[in-house]
C-alpha cells in the first residue's frame, strides 16, 4: 500500500505542477441529498449551506493532510536520493544527517540546563548532564535533517497540489487600510475589550508594515456576550468612523481597554480629535448598532465563538497568531499570485 502511495507521490514530484482538478461532473452536484415532497434539495445546496460552519474542521483537516503529503514527499525524496547513490535509505540519514549533525558541547549541555532549570528538577548531576545531552542531541538532527531535505528540494524537481479550504467574506462598508486591489485581504473579526485582540496587534501592524501596497486589512466588529462593554465600544469606533478617525479610534480603544465605559469612550473619542457633541449625539443614539450586530451574526456563521479570527484570501486563521504563522499564509497566497494559483482577494 505504502509503496502505491508513493509511487503516486513520485509522478507528481517528477512532472511539471499539475493541472487544476476536473470540476465535479454534474451529475455529481445535482445529487440528491433530501427530499421534501416534490422538492429535491442537493448535494450542492447542502455545501453552500454548510462552507462557512465547516470552514474551521476543514481548516485543520487540510492541515494534517499537507503535513502528511509533506512527509509522503520527504520520504520519497530521501528514497530516490538512496537509490541514486546505490545505498539504503538508513544509510544515507546516517551518512548526511547523523554524521554532520551539530555536535553538542559541554558548554551547549550547560547553556541547555541553565535556560530550561526546572525541566531537571529532582535529577542527579549525572541524569541532567544526560538528559539535556540527550534531548539537544535530538534537536541538532532534526535540524540536520530539515536541512539535508531542503538540500534535496532544491535540486529535485517536484510540486504539491492540495488547495487550501476557502470561504468567501464580505468586506462591502467595513472599514479598511491598504490598496483596495492588494494581492491580499485579510479581514480581522475582532473586538476592543478582548485581550487576545490587544495580543495579536503587534503582528498585524508587522504584516501591514512588512507587505506594505500588497496587503489590505479590513476590520469588522465581533464583540463578545461575556464582554459588556465591547458592544458600545464597537459603536464608538464606528462613531469616530463617521468623521474619519476610525483607525486612531481603533488604536485609542486597545490601548485602553480597561476603560471602555460610556463616559471614558467620549473622553477618548476627543483625545483622537473628532468633534465631541456629534460623537455623544451619535453614542448616545446607538446609530450603529446594527452595524455590529450584523458582523457579530456573519462572525458566528462561520461556527466560532472566539476572537480573534482572521481570513486570509478567505483562508481561516483563529486566535493571537505570531507573526510568522501570518506571513507562511500571505507569502503562499502571493506565490500563487506569481504563478497564476493561489486565490485572489475576497469580494
Amino acid at each position: 500500500m505504502m509503496a502505491t502511495v508513493l509511487a503516486a507521490v513520485t509522478v507528481v514530484a517528477a512532472a511539471s505542477p499539475a493541472p487544476s482538478p476536473s470540476p465535479r461532473p454534474p451529475s455529481a452536484s445535482r445529487e440528491v441529498v433530501a427530499r421534501v415532497g416534490a422538492r429535491a434539495i442537493t448535494a450542492d445546496e447542502l455545501e453552500a449551506a454548510t462552507a462557512r460552519r465547516l470552514i474551521e474542521v476543514q481548516t485543520r483537516a487540510h492541515a494534517v493532510k499537507r503535513q502528511a503529503l509533506q512527509d509522503l514527499v520527504d520520504a520519497e525524496l530521501l528514497r530516490q536520493e538512496a537509490a541514486r547513490r546505490g545505498v539504503a535509505v538508513d544509510a544515507l540519514l546516517k551518512a548526511e544527517v547523523e554524521a554532520k549533525a551539530t555536535p553538542v558541547a559541554e558548554w551547549d549541555v550547560a547553556a541547555y540546563r541553565a535556560a530550561n532549570a526546572a525541566a531537571f528538577e529532582g535529577r542527579t548531576e549525572a541524569e541532567a548532564k544526560g538528559e539535556a545531552a540527550r534531548r539537544m542531541r535530538e534537536d541538532r538532527i532534526a535540524q540536520r535533517r530539515f536541512g539535508f531535505l531542503a538540500e534535496l528540494r532544491s535540486r529535485m524537481p517536484f510540486s504539491m497540489t492540495l488547495p487550501p479550504p476557502r470561504v468567501d467574506v464580505d468586506v462591502a462598508g467595513s472599514p479598511s487600510r491598504g490598496p483596495e486591489d492588494a494581492a491580499v485581504t485579510i479581514v480581522e473579526f475582532s473586538e476592543f475589550q478582548c485581550p487576545f485582540c490587544r495580543r495579536v496587534l503587534p503582528a498585524v501592524r508587522e504584516i501591514e508594515d512588512r507587505y506594505r501596497g500588497r496587503v489590505r486589512l479590513v476590520f469588522r466588529h465581533f464583540p463578545l456576550a461575556r464582554h459588556k462593554d465591547a458592544p458600545k465600544a464597537a459603536e464608538a469606533a464606528e462613531c469616530a468612523r463617521d468623521q474619519g478617525r476610525f483607525w486612531e479610534m481603533h488604536d485609542r480603544l486597545f490601548d485602553n481597554a480597561e476603560r471602555l465605559g460610556v463616559a471614558d469612550l467620549k473622553t477618548h473619542a476627543r483625545a483622537v480629535g473628532v468633534d465631541g457633541a456629534a460623537f455623544d449625539a451619535c453614542l448616545d443614539s446607538g446609530r450603529h448598532e446594527q452595524r455590529w450586530r450584523r458582523d457579530l451574526a456573519d462572525a458566528e456563521s462561520y461556527g466560532s465563538s472566539g476572537t480573534p479570527m482572521f481570513f486570509i484570501n478567505g483562508r481561516l486563521l483563529s486566535g493571537a497568531q505570531p507573526y510568522a504563522a501570518f506571513a507562511r499564509v500571505i507569502d503562499d497566497e502571493l506565490a500563487g499570485k506569481k504563478t497564476g494559483g493561489g486565490g485572489g482577494t475576497q469580494p
